[in-house]
């Protein structure tokens, strides 16, 4: 259902049939026009990839949302998919940046040829640290996105060899894995083992040995098994 302006629904809505008693439905809720209602963006890190969903409240599959930046100063690392409103990039070092997003709405079903289709606009700002932080911008020495566990985290590396991350959750693919937001090569710098309790990423001992010994960045990019993308 989408509502023409906004409002109470209140109501009763009464279904009969041929040899049936009469079947009465309660009517209530909220009405509003279709519009983005995301309210806010996540805080990333520097060399951490960055994953956010720009939602709508649009639960119709015959009605399409595209989405754009229209105004103000989006970061030159992130990208906007038009078709799912899917931010995504690599941030490089800390920064705040607000800009403005557009979500179009359009169907082909004559259907909703009458209901008020208008764009939706909304202002974020988006916020990266030199450090690592949470979601909620709280310094960490390490993170996961809700719903998954780092089992085994990465220790401290006081010997060269190969060294591994257990992660636990519903992960259907590691993406990516970075260090200091430089790509490592699969089956090369590091290698991906699975069970159905866990999954492992296996570094290598060579990358390890190129590091300074200074505090280094190492992110893994997977997507669960809805699809969705995160660090």
């Amino acid at each position: 259902m989408i509502g023409d302006g906004g409002g109470e629904i209140s109501g009763t809505l009464t279904i009969t049939a041929d040899d049936q008693a009469p079947q009465v439905i309660t009517l209530n809720g909220f009405a509003a026009n279709l519009a983005i209602t995301t309210e806010q963006l996540k805080t990333g890190s520097a060399f951490v990839p960055y994953t956010q969903l720009i939602q709508t409240n649009n639960i119709s599959n015959d009605i399409v949302a595209k989405f754009s930046i229209i105004d103000g100063e989006k970061p030159d690392w992130l990208t906007l998919d038009p078709n799912t409103g899917y931010l995504h990039g690599m941030p490089k070092a800390a920064g705040e940046h607000t800009f403005m997003v557009k979500a179009e709405f359009s169907s082909d079903d004559d259907k909703f040829s009458e209901y008020d289709l208008s764009p939706s606009y909304a202002k974020f700002t988006i916020t990266t640290s030199e450090e690592l932080v949470n979601e909620d911008g709280i310094p960490v020495d390490s993170f996961v996105t809700d719903g998954f566990e780092i089992k085994t985290p990465l220790p401290k590396i006081e010997e060269i060899k190969d060294h591994s991350i257990k992660l636990t959750g519903d992960i259907s693919e590691i993406v990516d894995v970075y260090i200091d937001g430089q790509k490592l090569v699969k089956n090369s710098d590091y290698k991906i083992t699975s069970s159905t309790e866990e999954i492992s990423i296996t570094i290598f001992s060579d990358v390890f040995e190129d590091l300074s010994e200074d505090e280094h960045i190492v992110a893994a990019e997977f997507v669960d098994d809805t699809a969705h993308c995160g660090p």
